[in-house]
Parts: structure tokens; C-alpha cells; sequence
């Protein structure tokens, strides 16, 4: 309990580190000299061309559902509405009105009223929800709460648009016809509709462009905001609009939607546009691969997400005193690097193609690509291409063996080779330990998954019994850690399995699911969870950080900086999370710096202790007397007799390593032990 109790009270709030140049954009929006970026993290601004962005919400978005109209702005978030009075700066509920059974699923807003779409759900037999009926809800920025504009049953809910002084537009099933749709108008904000086309839908795309698909990949366009529509183009697909003009299927030209006139765009970068906005003489845009922006209308493109606070790391891996981060930029696979606890990041591989699980191996870094084996070493990273390539590694000291459908093979420093063992059927991952293999596999025939054991010089797999089905294992030094839907479970075989009782288990109710790999280094483990508040409900408020300092014995509970934190590592200065969508944040230890413990004897001075390089230097000794240096396990690296001079021992130690240590101390009648961690300094 002592080193739960040390965490717990050594660090400190999160702070956001700079982000690694990936981006989570899902709308753009633009007003003055402001742009405003959103994302599954919330918003980010900027007003010198992205040179600088700043935070601006921590509301969870969903897909392009964030709309501003001036100074207000309203998303979904979740299941439930809210709205911004400061260009995203801060958000607020706005339920009002909107009963508990409906889900909200598209936003739209026009000068001072908001339109919005919900989905009401049944559940069927096998207990999974199923759309039933679609409902429309408008308000405006003044009133009180929501008003209903309609309902109708069918499938159609995300397909509405707001028009020319305040028409509405809404795709509904077509009463008529089994699972056929109508467009309808409204002109009086929703309190009746008139039909306006039949076997039709309807959609608004940003820059005021009006979408009317009329079946047989037939496309009508409005730039009037509805009034007229001008002539049938081939189907125009999402991502085929930008700047006022448009791409109409199988062609390879853009067509301007006012004057018809043709446009060039240049798009080896974008390659397809998620969303765009313009200010002044700059259009921005959100493509596959970043966010760009053009000072040519759309001729040329500079990518300008270097500085983005949204980002959407994959993974993070704590290696060699640096961390280590799998990052999607757009489209693309990066592999990055810091050596200053995610001050800086650096690439350490060019674009990677489907690279999945990144681990530490002998002495540098193992991923499984699309083309073979990713090798990241010393001198660089290179892939290697085998035909024998595996679908899943695992490393433990200097062996890294690799799974391949039915066989087990292994790494011989260039390649891999195949061993006698033959797998059963489902094998789907392994997971190296000090006395053999585990592998997870799936019962097909029962529905479920089960974890096996294969001991070292053994050919024939023996089931580990398990109260829950695993789904994700994770290699240690001290054991296999096993992820289920209930918790955690520590097993080095067979036979010696533990469950680890994560603390917030018994204060927050419900069951955990561990959302992220454990992330374990040196005798600290580190595990990201969200509670379930029944079998299909995740309860993101009440996520958690559980952080061991031994291996697991005793854990701290922390509270993440955002809703999602992914995966968390020990760095130099304390602990650094990967969150869903709002990039890398650090929780300091400025304490572990000169960690003191103060007594309940006044008289007696405050013992302190700190390294200085390789140097141990202890203040508040009164006399002579014994001292110790310990690891996390108990074990002694140093022990001498000491003399202090002016109450100050000062004495050369060993390379200590990493992980936390301890400092005791007996003199008369001291006996004291305070933590002394090397790493962090």
C-alpha cells in the first residue's frame, strides 16, 4: 500500500503535450479570420493559418454532426445535445425537450433556429437495438426547449437540410411504397410538410449546396438554398464537393455550381475531402491524409497539422527511456518517436501499410506490416518481406516467436523459421512468458473464447481455467496479463493464475472493460478501463487509470484527462496518456524529483534524499548510522556505513536502473524508508 499511496499523492493534474501532427477531424468551420476545427476530441482554433492552435471544448463529437452558425454552435455528443455561446470554447446541455428514448443523430442551423433529427430504437429478440422511427425537432436559440416537427417510421433520419428563408428539408419512408423514400418541405419550421419529390433524398453540404438524388444515380443541384434546381447530373458521392463545385460521378472534372463553368483542384494530397471551409483568399480542407490548406483555390496544397491539438494515436509503447507511438496522419501510418516525455516527436519510419501491434524486442522494436516484418533497431527500421510472415507476435527476453494460422515459428534475427508445433483451429493470439507460450483461442463451436498454455519443450496445450472469456493478452517479465471483460488476470502458467483486484471495482460499482493493451515497464503496470454499467452500456464519466508501482500488488486509481485514455506509459517525468482523439497528455511527478516524507517529531530534521547524476545526497541525517538502497521487490542494491557531514550524506552509487527504489535509513532512533525513484529526475 505504501507505493499506492505514493502515486497517489506524488501527481499532480494533466497537462496536454504537444501533439505528433496527426488529426481526428470530422468538420471544419469558418467565420472572419477564425478557423475552428472539430473532432471525436472536441475543437481546436486558430487565427494565424495554423501556425498555433488553441483547445476550445472536450465535448465527444460525432461524425460532422458540429454545426456553428455566428457565435453559436450545437453537436452531438453522445447521446445528448449540447450548445457553444464562445465558437467552442465551452459547452453546455441542450436537452430540453428531447425525451430519454431518442438518440439525436444530425444537426442543422440557420441564423437563430436548429433543426434536429433522432432516432427512436426498439430492441428485438437477440436483444439488439434496431432503428424504428425517425423524429424531427426544431428550436430556436431563445426558447426554452425543443418543439416536435414530425415523425415518421423508417430508416432516413440522417438525411435533412434547412433552405431558403428557413424551409425545412427532411427524407422520410415513403408511406407508399416498402422501404422507398420521399422528400418533403416544410415552410412553416415543421408544423405541416408538402411532398416535393418522390423515390428521393435530400442533403445540404457545406458552402450552401443543395443535394436532391432522384434515383438511378441521377443527382439534382441547388445553389439557392432550394429555391431552383438545375439539371440532372450522374450521382454526386460524399467528398466529391469543394468550394462551390462539384465532381459528378465518372467524371474527372469539377463543375462549378453557380455558373457551371469547369474548376481544377490538384488532389495527390487530400486524395478525397471530408470538409472544407474558406477564409478570405485561403480554402482549408480535411482530406484523408490531414488537413490542408491552399492559397491557389485548391492548385496547390500545404499540409498544416503539424501543430494540431486533436490527435489520434493508435498506440504508445514506452522504450528505451522514450516513447515510442504508432500515429495515423489522414490515411497513413507513422511510427514516431520522443526521447523528452512527448516534448518532441520525431519519425522514425516512413509510411508504414496495416501495422498492427508494436512491441519491444531484444534490443529494438517488432510490428507486423502489410508487405512482412517491421524491424526497428539501432540502426534505423527496415521491413523485411517473408512469405512466412505471421499473423501475431510476441517477444520475452531475446526469443520472439510468431503465430501463423496453424504453426508456431520463430525469429532468427533475418527471418522465420518453422518449428514442429502444429496449432488447433483458432488461434487467434500468443504471449510470451518465462515458462511457455499462451495462446487465445476461439471456440468456434461454442461461441466463445478460451486462453491454453503451451509449456516450454512441450507439444501438446493445456487449457488455463478462466471465470471469464480473455480477449487481450499482454507480455511481461513477471507474467502474462490477461484482459477480460471483468478485469484483470496475471497468470506465468497453467496452473498460477491471480486476479488483480483493481480498487475502483468495489467505490464505482459495475464491471470494467479494459479499453486499452496493459502497459507495463520495469515493475509498473498500467491499465486503461471504462466501466460497464450493464452488458451493453459503457459509462465513459466513471473511465479510470489503475497504476501499479510492484508489479500489480497494490494499485492507485487515477482519473484520465479525457473520457477515452487508451494507453498510458511511465516516462522520466511521470505519466503520459494517449487519449482518443485529443493526442498525448502528462501527469508530473515534480515530487519524485526530491521525494520527502515529513515526520510527526518536530525535533527531528526532514530527511530528503535526491540523485544527482550517479550521486546519492541525503539531508536531515543526525548521526551515524546504516544506509540502504532497495528495489520495488525488497531486494538490497546497496548497503554502507555512513557518516553524515553537516547532516548531508553525499556517496557515489551504481548504475541503479530504472523503476522505484527505496532509501532506508537507520541512525539512533531513525528508522525511516522514503521512496527514491532514479527515473524520474
Amino acid at each position: 500500500m505504501l507505493l499506492s499511496a505514493l502515486l497517489s499523492c506524488l501527481l499532480g493534474a494533466w497537462h496536454p503535450l504537444p501533439p505528433t501532427g496527426s488529426s481526428s477531424l470530422v468538420g471544419l468551420h469558418a467565420w472572419e479570420d477564425t478557423l475552428l476545427a472539430c473532432g471525436n476530441g472536441g475543437c481546436a482554433a486558430t487565427w494565424d493559418q495554423g501556425a498555433t492552435w488553441v483547445r476550445r471544448g472536450e465535448a465527444i463529437f460525432s461524425e460532422t454532426e458540429t454545426n456553428f452558425s455566428g457565435p453559436n454552435g450545437i453537436a452531438i455528443s453522445g447521446n445528448s445535445v449540447v450548445r457553444s455561446l464562445d465558437h467552442g470554447r465551452t459547452w453546455t446541455r441542450w436537452q430540453e425537450g428531447i425525451p430519454t428514448d431518442q438518440n439525436p443523430s444530425v444537426i442543422q442551423l440557420q441564423r437563430d433556429f436548429a433543426v434536429l433529427s433522432t432516432i427512436r430504437s426498439n430492441r428485438n429478440d437477440s436483444s439488439r437495438d434496431f432503428p424504428d422511427s425517425c423524429l424531427w425537432y426544431v428550436r430556436s436559440f431563445d426558447q426554452p426547449q425543443w418543439s416536435p416537427a414530425g415523425s415518421a417510421e423508417g430508416y432516413s433520419c440522417r438525411e435533412f437540410a434547412i433552405g431558403y428563408e428557413g424551409s425545412l428539408f427532411r427524407t422520410r419512408t415513403n408511406p407508399r411504397g416498402e422501404l422507398g423514400t420521399i422528400v418533403e418541405r416544410s415552410t412553416n419550421r415543421g408544423v405541416s410538410w408538402d411532398s416535393l419529390r418522390d423515390s428521393a433524398t435530400v442533403r445540404r453540404i457545406p458552402g450552401g449546396l443543395f443535394v436532391l438524388d432522384i434515383g438511378y444515380d441521377s443527382t439534382l443541384v441547388s445553389s439557392d438554398s432550394g429555391r431552383t434546381w438545375t439539371k440532372k447530373y450522374p450521382r454526386i458521392m460524399i467528398g466529391s464537393f469543394l468550394d462551390g463545385a462539384f465532381n459528378p460521378q465518372g467524371d474527372l472534372r469539377f463543375i462549378q455550381s453557380e455558373t457551371g463553368a469547369s474548376r481544377t483542384f490538384t488532389f495527390d494530397s487530400l486524395v478525397k475531402v471530408r470538409s472544407w471551409v474558406r477564409i478570405g483568399e485561403t480554402l482549408w480542407a480535411y482530406g484523408e491524409y490531414g488537413l490542408f490548406r491552399s492559397s491557389d483555390s485548391g492548385l496547390t496544397w500545404i499540409r498544416s497539422d503539424a501543430n494540431f491539438p486533436l490527435g489520434a494515436s493508435r498506440s504508445l509503447l514506452g522504450y528505451r527511456g522514450g516513447i515510442v507511438s504508432l500515429e495515423r496522419k489522414g490515411g497513413r501510418q507513422i511510427l514516431s518517436i520522443s526521447q523528452d516525455d512527448g516534448s518532441s516527436w520525431s519519425e522514425a519510419s516512413g509510411w508504414l501499410q496495416n501495422l498492427y501491434r508494436v512491441q519491444a524486442c531484444r534490443d529494438g522494436l517488432m510490428g507486423l506490416e502489410a508487405h512482412g516484418t517491421l524491424v526497428f533497431g539501432p540502426e534505423g527500421s527496415r521491413t523485411i518481406a517473408q512469405g512466412s510472415n505471421p499473423v501475431w507476435i510476441s517477444c520475452h527476453g531475446n526469443a520472439v516467436r510468431g503465430l501463423k494460422h496453424d504453426s508456431l515459428l520463430d525469429w532468427n534475427g533475418s527471418g522465420w523459421t518453422s518449428t514442429p508445433f502444429r496449432a488447433p483451429v483458432g488461434l487467434l493470439e500468443i504471449a510470451a512468458s518465462e515458462e511457455g507460450l499462451f495462446f487465445r483461442r476461439d471456440e468456434f463451436e461454442n461461441d466463445r473464447m478460451v486462453l491454453e498454455f503451451l509449456p516450454d519443450g512441450s507439444d501438446s496445450l493445456v487449457s488455463v481455467p478462466l471465470a471469464e472469456e480473455p480477449f487481450l493478452l499482454t507480455p511481461s517479465p513477471f507474467g502474462v496479463w490477461v484482459s477480460t471483460y471483468r478485469g484483470l488476470v496475471r497468470c506465468t502458467n497453467a496452473r498460477d493464475c491471480r486476479r488483480m483486484q483493481l480498487p475502483a471495482m468495489d467505490t464505482l460499482g459495475g464491471s470494467f472493460l479494459p479499453v486499452g493493451m496493459v502497459s507495463v515497464q520495469d515493475s509498473f503496470v498500467i491499465v486503461s478501463t471504462l466501466p460497464l454499467s450493464d452488458k451493453y452500456t459503457i459509462d465513459p464519466s466513471r473511465s479510470r487509470l489503475f497504476v501499479s508501482a510492484d508489479s500489480g500488488n497494490s494499485w492507485t486509481s487515477l482519473v484520465p484527462p479525457t473520457s477515452y485514455a487508451l494507453q498510458a506509459v511511465v516516462t522520466s517525468k511521470g505519466i503520459v496518456a494517449n487519449t482518443y482523439g485529443q493526442g498525448f497528455w502528462l501527469m508530473e511527478s515534480e515530487q519524485f524529483r526530491s521525494s520527502a516524507v515529513p515526520t510527526r517529531m518536530p525535533s527531528r530534521p526532514t530527511l530528503r534524499a535526491r540523485l544527482q547524476g550517479r550521486d546519492l545526497v541525503v539531508d536531515g541525517v543526525s548521526g551515524p548510522g546504516r544506509l540502504r538502497l532497495l528495489d520495488a521487490s525488497g531486494r538490497t542494491l546497496l548497503s554502507r556505513q555512513v557518516t553524515p557531514q553537516q547532516g548531508r550524506i553525499h556517496l557515489a552509487t551504481p548504475s541503479l536502473g530504472a523503476g522505484i527504489k527505496f532509501l532506508h535509513l537507520q541512525s539512533g532512533p531513525r528508522n525511516q524508508v522514503i521512496p527514491l525513484l532514479p527515473s524520474f529526475r
